[in-house]
């Protein structure tokens, strides 16, 4: 979760301030995401690290989840990495017959919120996942 904060932070940032340094360390971060598969642990096997990385969830405050990385691979310019394809599978399965997505998991925090309903459909996650198939679909991803 942390690595996803700092990088949505980073990419905010170099879109008003370009520096090398700041996408030097976009680069890297992009890398291990990449390098994990977005959700998957290198040294267990390529198991997935946790269960709740492959459940859509909004808004993304805190919390992590594989629309979140996939979101801002594409933010930061990365279209078309194999390293992403297992993440664009899962994504594009969740898709509902009507072209949206569900929320599937909860605001990760113990505080009430009206940011919409668990099993329903979500405008956000909706939003989000549409915004990446539009950078990646050229990669040729169907469902």
């Amino acid at each position: 979760m942390g690595t996803i904060c700092a990088l949505d932070g980073l990419i905010e940032y170099s879109e008003h301030a370009r520096r090398k340094d700041v996408d030097r360390a976009i680069a890297s971060v992009c890398e291990f995401l990449l390098m994990h598969q977005l959700y998957k642990a290198d040294h267990h096997g390529w198991k997935t690290i946790r269960s709740d990385y492959t459940k859509t969830r909004a808004p993304w405050l805190v919390g992590y989840d594989v629309l979140r990385g996939l979101r801002a691979l594409t933010r930061a310019g990365i279209t078309n990495d194999d390293r992403m394809k297992d993440a664009l599978e899962i994504l594009v399965a969740k898709r509902n017959s009507k072209g949206r997505w569900i929320r599937e998991a909860t605001w990760p925090s113990t505080s009430h919120s009206s940011f919409g309903q668990v099993g329903a459909e979500d405008k956000w996650v909706t939003l989000n996942a549409l915004l990446v198939l539009k950078k990646t679909m050229k990669g040729g991803v169907n469902r």
